[in-house]
């Protein structure tokens, strides 16, 4: 028997992204083209479940293409790519998807457990050509 829990919540729009479960670390100015950003102090609900932590970003790349593109590293600090394709005022929208496998045993069955937490954010970025004027 595989039982699926999924648990959706949000934070709001903020200038420095912080909830009680995590922050993101994320330049307010970032570049044309490839950028990085962060997810830090991730707090779980049980530390005796091994986690797995994806990042998902929406991207628009070149020709208006828009992908979402998942990133993990086995931690709970995964790193993600943001792609910016013009200057200006640019919204980031991502999720951090939890998963969590949990092992319940009874006295007659065992149980897997797999459950996913979806929390959703985004932030408004300035995107420039480069941080240094000529």
């Amino acid at each position: 028997m595989i039982i699926l829990l999924i648990n959706f919540s949000s934070c709001k729009k903020r200038k420095k992204i912080e909830v009680n479960d995590f922050s993101i670390e994320l330049n307010d100015t970032i570049y044309l083209g490839s950028n990085t950003g962060k997810i830090l102090n991730y707090k779980t609900d049980n530390d005796k479940i091994d986690y797995l932590l994806s990042v998902i970003i929406e991207n628009e790349y070149q020709d208006g293409i828009i992908e979402k593109d998942t990133f993990s590293d086995g931690t709970l600090s995964p790193w993600f790519g943001i792609y910016a394709t013009k200057k200006g005022k640019m919204t980031i929208k991502g999720i951090i998807l939890e998963e969590a496998l949990n092992d319940m045993n009874y006295d007659i069955d065992s149980v897997l457990r797999i459950e996913r937490k979806f929390l959703y954010f985004s932030k408004d970025v300035f995107v420039v050509d480069s941080i240094f004027k000529k």
